[in-house]
């Protein structure tokens, strides 16, 4: 813990922050294929680390937008597409914030990965964040085109709320996932690194 940018700011300014998105039940997503994954005698380590592996971006800052979500997004389809070819990508947050409001996503004040992975699999793909633009931190005008394209996704799986062994399954076969925590305690104010 350490003195930060947020350890000045009031609870309100914290709380648009936060991201306090969660939709309860089904979100479209595929059921974890926890059996299929664990019928092999192949081991599960006990911890494997995808950033020395170059298969995780560099930590990157959201600022003053709530789009942790867009984040989580990138992320995890940073690292797929990484885990199948072998080489990493940058994606477009501002992509998400801007263009993925007509699947219930809310820009800078909120949204959720599963509504982001429909509106990529409906436009055929996200923007790599070369061709889109930088990441503004704030909601802008939607500039998606076809050709900006850079990852596409058939679908996406849920892996089982709650479920430490599956998580672990899930990257130790399949990659880096998404996940999202509840910020809103105030020890997360003073956060340094970790």
């Amino acid at each position: 813990m350490k003195l930060n940018k947020f350890a000045d700011r009031t609870d309100d300014e914290l709380r648009v922050l936060r991201c306090r998105r969660h939709s309860k039940g089904y979100n479209g997503g595929l059921p974890f294929p926890i059996e299929e994954l664990t019928q092999s005698n192949q081991a599960i380590p006990d911890s494997i680390d995808w950033r020395l592996m170059g298969a995780v971006t560099p930590v990157k800052d959201q600022g003053i937008c709530g789009s942790c979500w867009t984040f989580g997004t990138t992320g995890v389809i940073e690292g797929a597409y990484f885990v199948k070819h072998g080489s990493s990508i940058r994606l477009s947050e501002q992509d998400l914030v801007d263009c993925s409001w007509g699947f219930g996503n809310n820009g800078c004040d909120g949204g959720e990965d599963y509504r982001a992975y429909q509106y990529i699999m409906k436009h055929d793909g996200i923007a790599f964040e070369d061709s889109y633009g930088p990441y503004l931190q704030e909601d802008s005008f939607c500039h998606h085109d076809s050709a900006m394209k850079g990852a596409k996704i058939l679908g996406y799986v849920n892996v089982t709320e709650s479920d430490e062994e599956a998580l672990k399954i899930a990257i130790a076969k399949k990659g880096p996932v998404s996940v999202a925590i509840d910020a809103a305690h105030k020890s997360f104010v003073f956060y340094a690194s970790g």
